[in-house]
């Protein structure tokens, strides 16, 4: 990604070919909606930064989430439909302001 402003607050990437989100994103410390829907992520990273609320990583490959994702804990929307993922990281329970979490068409054997 080129050098974005740091004052920019969403920013949506859907239907490109990323595998990871770039290192580029925590260098944007006002975004606050985020999305990766649609593309090739394999892999989260912890690459997020803190101001992030809304989060759209819906049809991903996406088998697990790093831990560090519970330290997004203004994090109100997480959407993460169509991805191949059977748990979450207890790290996600400090996440107190979430509102809506899209867990459909997953590999969930249990409830999270």
């Amino acid at each position: 990604l080129p050098q974005l402003p740091a004052s920019l607050q969403v920013l949506f990437l859907l239907g490109n070919l990323f595998e990871t989100i770039p290192a580029a994103i925590s260098l944007l410390p006002e975004l606050r909606m985020l999305s990766f829907k649609s593309c090739q992520l394999r892999e989260v990273g912890s690459t997020l930064p803190p101001s992030i609320v809304w989060l759209i990583l819906t049809d991903n490959q996406l088998t697990n989430l790093p831990d560090q994702i519970g330290q997004l804990r203004g994090m109100r929307k997480l959407m993460l439909a169509n991805n191949h993922l059977s748990s979450l990281p207890r790290s996600m329970t400090a996440m107190t302001q979430l509102e809506l979490l899209r867990l459909a068409n997953n590999r969930f054997r249990r409830f999270p």
